[in-house]
C-alpha cells in the first residue's frame, strides 16, 4: 500500500492525465447517449403529432352502400373529426363508362363527372350518395360493372393540410348487399300485400253488415 501511495506521490502528473482522458471519455460517452435519447424524443414527439393529427383531421372515404334495403350506392363520408374542405373527387372515366351503359341510372356518370370539377365541403359525419343500380330488378347492371373496377381519387384540405387519396374498390364484394337489398324489398312487398288483403277483407265485412 505504501509502495502505491509513493508511485502515486511520484506519477500525480500521469495519474491527473489519465483521469482527465477517463473525464473526457465518459463525457462523450454521456454525450453521444443523450444524443441518441434525444432523437428518438423527438421522433416519438413527431409520431405522437401526427398520430394526434391523424384523430383530428378529416377524412373522406368511398363505400358501397344498400339505401333502404332498395338501392345500391357510391357514398363519400367525411368519417374524420375536422370539416374536409375544397374537396375534388375523380371517378375514374372507365368505370363512367359501364355506368352510362346501365338500365338504372346511367345519367349519373355526369353528375359523377362533376365532382371532379367543382369543390365542395363536408363537416363531421356528413355524406353525399350517388345511385347506381337497383338490385334484382336489373341485375346486368352489377355484371356490367363488375367488369372494370371502381378506382376513385379524393383530394381535399383539412387542418392547414392538403391530402390526395386514391382508392380502388372492386363490387364483385356486394353480393350480400345484393341479397340483403332483395330480401329487403321482398318483405316489404309482402307486407303491402298483406295489408292490401286485410283491407279488402274489412270492406267485405262492412259490406256484409
Amino acid at each position: 500500500m505504501k509502495e502505491m501511495i509513493c508511485w502515486l506521490n511520484n506519477n500525480d502528473g500521469f495519474v491527473m492525465g489519465l483521469l482527465t482522458f477517463i473525464y473526457v471519455v465518459a463525457t462523450i460517452v454521456i454525450c453521444i447517449f443523450n444524443g441518441i435519447s434525444n432523437k428518438n424524443i423527438n421522433k416519438q414527439l413527431k409520431e405522437s403529432r401526427e398520430q394526434f393529427k391523424e384523430s383530428c383531421r378529416g377524412h373522406i372515404v368511398p363505400k358501397i352502400i344498400s339505401l333502404e334495403g332498395s338501392i345500391i350506392c357510391l357514398e363519400f363520408q367525411n368519417i374524420g373529426n375536422d370539416v374536409a374542405k375544397n374537396i375534388v373527387i375523380k371517378v375514374h372515366d372507365k368505370w363512367l363508362k359501364k355506368l352510362e351503359k346501365t338500365e338504372t341510372f346511367p345519367k349519373n356518370a355526369e353528375r359523377l363527372r362533376i365532382l371532379g370539377k367543382r369543390k365542395i365541403f363536408l363537416a363531421p359525419e356528413q355524406k353525399i350518395d350517388y345511385s347506381l343500380w337497383v338490385p334484382g330488378n336489373n341485375q346486368p347492371d352489377l355484371i356490367l360493372l363488375e367488369e372494370e373496377p371502381l378506382k376513385i381519387t379524393i383530394s381535399y384540405d383539412t387542418l392547414n393540410s392538403s391530402y390526395n387519396e386514391e382508392y380502388e374498390i372492386f363490387l364483385d364484394g356486394c353480393n350480400f348487399l345484393v341479397s340483403n337489398s332483395d330480401y329487403v324489398r321482398l318483405e316489404k312487398k309482402k307486407i303491402d300485400v298483406l295489408k292490401e288483403i286485410n283491407s279488402n277483407l274489412a270492406k267485405i265485412e262492412r259490406n256484409k253488415n
